[in-house]
């Protein structure tokens, strides 16, 4: 902002001193010193433009030439320094009104551009690692007390106290007789582990239930979760990737186009008229400068990410949206991802169904209880009023019993031997009288969401739950290669990687720290979030919970803002073509550098912005 406001001043003021030069005026001899101080005036306002405001903009390009890589700040650079040098030459030297109006506009629009595209995202944390899902620190007991010790102080040998909904930090092993773990948080499986004394338990993993103590036997750092974090997918991103490919691409035509019009230029004038030869040089490179180019993605993209976000989709920077619209493959998590978060389907699978009373029996004694399944359970039973419950018992990954109106209630793990979704038997007075199957509700529309992508996409599932939801989801999948269970998440990063290797660019979709590796792998990392205040694993794209029926319409809008750029760059082109006539003539004069080059800021601006507007309501139906 700060360096905004240093080019929005010196730009109102130097237009309020070149105002005589825009009326075509002549200096009276009178006015002479006038003149002359006006344009020293102009000289010292810009000079903290370019040592300042610039600053960013040379140092890109600097280093850019450094690497031999031309990106969009070289030809700006270019373009910069020539107007700058050229208009300095012209007020020392050849008592000349220079062109510091454009130089210090095209600086200004320049830096309003990069702020506008960066505002609605700078709020927005996308990359993470492990650290950011544990909690600061953890309770280590030392002496038979608990003392509070940084993640980064604990040590192997360490014995910490783990209490309900808390994350075991680190791999290790159980001291207390037995827990129930929760590492849905992980893998993605909903079903709560057992484990016993001696048995270990693996960083990630939340406890339910009682406290419990545990021996580490590795440090965090190098703890079964935090490995996907060595994974070469998450080493750092280069600089360039968080840049536009487009411009990038565009620059270095540009760069050697321009260049080349120039030097051209200049031989013949040297020719023909020698004292010209280095105006006509200088005047190609000033009015063929970048800025409507450069402009086109900060303003249009960024307009596409604003748009984006008022429906809750939150894209990290202009460069996912080329690579959204390159996409050919999208893979798929199942919990939480095709599953709705907060609401699953509970089946009551038995020979008769339950009598109101039997409904009533069981739902008074499952209020009883804090497990996942038995509030599921009771809030499929929906029983108004809870009848009292005697010798209420719960035991750790076996169930839950208890007597009501003189009658034996019992709500039993399910066997392994029963079909794969029914999770709890139920018994009344020791009879067996069915059992509870308890499957995540799919989302609103997910067939038609599925059906409109399969049109373009190949569709993959990776779920680290069970298969037995496999017959359901062979109606949104077709062919069973597709569909894999019980995957871990070096699993699902190794499946993206080996299908990005067979050339496929691919998309993933997902919810949880079990997909990060995955997410980051993919080209584009897709989350879908039920709270954005919450973590979510690294990625490019955070959809709110509420707009996954937006999916598709996010890709269709991808592939219509790579098209505002291209017309962008057309009407760029027409601007420079009908500029570089003037330029290659020597006959370029202040009036016409400053009528041409904010003029084709303006349009670029009102173009993009116009076109991604249109191809939003389009593409999402927005009336």
């Amino acid at each position: 902002p700060l360096k905004m406001a240093v080019a929005a001043f010196s730009f109102g003021n130097i237009m309020l001193f070149s105002f005589p030069e825009y009326l075509g005026l002549s200096a009276s001899d009178g006015d002479q010193d006038f003149s002359k101080l006006f344009g020293y005036l102009n000289l010292v306002l810009a000079l903290p433009v370019l040592l300042y405001s610039a600053r960013d903009i040379l140092m890109s390009a600097w280093r850019g030439v450094r690497s031999r890589a031309l990106n969009m700040d070289v030809p700006l650079s270019i373009g910069i320094l020539s107007i700058f040098s050229q208009s300095t030459f012209e007020v020392l030297f050849a008592a000349g009104a220079g062109y510091f109006d454009s130089f210090v506009g095209l600086v200004l629009f320049l830096l309003i551009g990069r702020w506008f595209q960066n505002r609605t995202y700078a709020r927005i944390s996308f990359d993470r690692d492990y650290r950011s899902y544990f909690p600061i620190s953890a309770n280590v007991i030392v002496d038979g007390k608990e003392t509070p010790t940084p993640l980064e102080g604990l040590e192997v040998g360490d014995v910490l106290m783990v209490k309900h909904g808390h994350l075991v930090p680190a791999d290790a092993i159980l001291i207390s007789d037995a827990a129930l773990i929760d590492y849905s948080f992980v893998t993605g499986e909903a079903q709560l582990v057992e484990r016993q004394a001696g048995d270990k338990v693996f960083a990630g993993g939340r406890i339910s239930g009682k406290a419990i103590e545990i021996l580490l036997s590795r440090k965090v750092s190098n703890s079964y979760l935090t490995q996907l974090w060595n994974e070469e997918a998450f080493a750092e991103k280069s600089e360039e990737g968080q840049v536009s490919r487009i411009s990038n691409r565009m620059s270095r035509v540009f760069t050697m186009s321009i260049l080349t019009i120039a030097s051209l230029t200049g031989a013949f004038w040297l020719l023909e008229d020698p004292a010209k030869a280095t105006f006509a040089f200088t005047s190609v490179l000033i009015i063929a400068c970048p800025c409507a180019i450069a402009l086109s993605i900060p303003f249009t993209l960024g307009e596409a990410l604003r748009l984006l976000s008022s429906r809750e989709i939150f894209v990290r920077d202009p460069s996912v949206m080329e690579s959204l619209s390159t996409i050919n493959h999208l893979v798929f998590d199942k919990t939480g991802t095709l599953t709705e978060t907060h609401r699953s389907q509970v089946d009551f699978v038995g020979e008769h169904p339950l009598s109101s009373q039997h409904e009533k029996w069981l739902g008074s004694l499952v209020k009883q209880s804090s497990h996942p399944v038995s509030r599921e359970i009771a809030a499929h039973l929906e029983v108004s009023g809870a009848l009292e419950v005697s010798h209420f018992e719960e035991i750790v990954g076996q169930g839950i019993r208890g007597e009501v109106e003189g009658h034996q209630i019992e709500l039993k793990a399910a066997t392994a031997l029963r079909p794969s979704t029914v999770v709890s038997d139920l018994y009344i007075d020791g009879k067996f009288c069915g059992g509870f199957s308890i499957s995540r509700a799919y989302r609103k529309g997910l067939a038609e969401i599925i059906s409109r992508l399969r049109e373009r996409y190949r569709l993959s599932l990776l779920s680290g739950d069970h298969d037995g939801e496999r017959g359901q989801l062979s109606a949104y999948f077709r062919h069973d290669r597709d569909m894999l269970f019980q995957q871990s998440p070096h699993d699902k990063l190794r499946f993206v990687a080996q299908h990005q290797s067979d050339g496929q660019r691919v998309a993933m979709v997902g919810d949880g720290l079990n997909d990060a590796g995955a997410l980051k792998q993919s080209d584009v990392g897709i989350v879908i979030s039920s709270d954005h205040a919450a973590f979510s694993p690294a990625c490019d794209i955070i959809i709110g919970d509420k707009s996954f029926e937006d999916l598709d319409g996010l890709f269709r809008f991808a592939r219509s803002g790579i098209t505002a750029i291209y017309v962008c760059y057309a009407v760029a082109l027409i601007y420079n073509v009908v500029g570089l006539s003037f330029a290659v003539t020597a006959s370029l004069s202040p009036i016409v550098a400053a009528i041409l080059m904010p003029l084709s800021s303006i349009s670029i601006v009102l173009v993009g912005v116009g076109l991604i507007r249109y191809f939003f309501h389009r593409d999402f139906k927005v009336s």
